[in-house]
């Protein structure tokens, strides 16, 4: 697809859709993670009147961890477009929540797309995240590790324990 959109660019570089090629060439691009290259397609889109190049460059920004720059690229979009192209740019900024540890943000962002998808999970959503080893323990009904949880003395008594065990051989 490449060799195909460069071949295009090169016949026809004055084209009215000039724009839209550099996009689908960004794209392409990017696919074959050639990050600064699609940037600089979508960069050049963008130049063209493209303003879908903003979805590009908010992965491009995601893709380097860049979160504030892709955050503002996909508000841009999401507020400037709607259909697919808005939904787009709100499944990114739910993912930039995400991966910065903005829970709450991540709810309020990937609850209306989920149910725009038909799809309620609210009901397998687990709130609580402030639950005690304690309260663990007996929710689960023992511990993962097999270590019984007695208290916050218990790292000290296992840890204490272990090191007897080494020092006796």
């Amino acid at each position: 697809a490449l060799r195909d959109l460069d071949a295009l660019t090169q016949r026809a570089p004055t084209s009215p859709f000039i724009g839209r090629i550099r996009l689908t060439r960004g794209a392409a691009l990017l696919r074959g993670e050639r990050v600064p290259d699609a940037e600089t397609e979508f960069r050049s889109a963008l130049l063209e009147g493209e303003e879908a190049a903003r979805l590009g460059l908010g992965v491009v920004a995601f893709t380097r961890g860049q979160w504030g720059e892709a955050t503002r690229e996909w508000l841009a979009v999401r507020d400037a477009r709607a259909g697919p192209t808005a939904t787009a740019a709100e499944y990114g900024l739910a993912a930039v929540a995400f991966n910065q540890g903005q829970l709450d943000e991540f709810r309020r962002l990937a609850a209306p797309l989920l149910t725009r998808a038909g799809l309620d999970v609210r009901s397998q959503v687990v709130a609580r995240v402030d639950r005690s080893p304690r309260d663990l323990v007996e929710t689960w009904g023992g511990s993962p590790l097999g270590v019984l949880w007695q208290g916050r003395a218990t790292v000290g008594r296992r840890l204490a324990s272990i090191h007897a065990a080494f020092a006796k051989s």
